[in-house]
């Protein structure tokens, strides 16, 4: 869980959390393909390789614009 402490926090003994989750959602790339795609996308039918979505973006993958990952 990671925590974003601004000014008007800073100063607080607890402060709310923010949602970074991104990283640890999986998402599938293909041997081939440049996108990568949510599960169930029409677009894995050959191939499905896992990958978390920050390393899809980090490799350069992009967003599969039919399953909008």
């Amino acid at each position: 869980m990671l925590f974003v402490f601004t000014a008007a926090c800073a100063s607080l003994i607890t402060c709310r959390p923010v949602a970074t989750y991104a990283a640890d959602v999986t998402v599938y790339i293909t041997k081939t393909g440049r996108k990568y795609h949510a599960d169930g996308c029409r677009s894995l039918l050959r191939s499905r390789i896992p990958i978390s979505k920050t390393d899809a973006a980090k490799r350069g993958y992009t967003p599969c614009k039919n399953c909008k990952p």
